[in-house]
């Protein structure tokens, strides 16, 4: 029994996917750090190292729990509780949520943010800023 739950165990780590934060290519940032990521999605700030951001939501729901998990550091019903707080005291607006096919086109706008499975990221046109441990 325990050979069974450590082999799904395993298996289960090795198929979720690695998931990335990305920027246009364009931005002077080459990296930013999980507590600013974490703040900009948040709502508690719209800018780092003063350039204004405007991040997505991604409708994927395993690459959003994953990064719900390890960077935001809430479950999916948390992060939605937060957001329903924020915009019933009309302190910000929710966030935009894209498709996946959609990343290619909101990126190419100059300084959004989107997380995604870094095996879809075009490194001709997307800039990685961080990578989900």
């Amino acid at each position: 029994m325990r050979r069974v739950l450590l082999s799904f165990f395993l298996l289960s780590s090795f198929l979720l996917a690695q998931v990335v934060i990305v920027t246009n290519k364009e931005t002077y940032l080459d990296a930013i750090s999980k507590e600013k990521i974490k703040y900009v999605y948040l709502g508690k700030v719209n800018s780092i190292d003063g350039i204004k951001f405007t991040p997505y939501i991604l409708n994927d729901k395993t690459i959003h729990e994953q990064f719900l998990e390890k960077v935001i550091e809430k479950t999916n019903a948390q992060y939605q509780s937060y957001w329903s707080r924020l915009l019933f005291t009309g302190r910000n607006s929710f966030l935009k949520t894209i498709e996946v096919d959609m990343i290619s086109t909101v990126l190419s706008k100059p300084n959004t943010l989107v997380y995604m499975d870094e095996s879809q990221v075009d490194t001709t046109k997307h800039k990685v800023v961080y990578k989900v441990k």
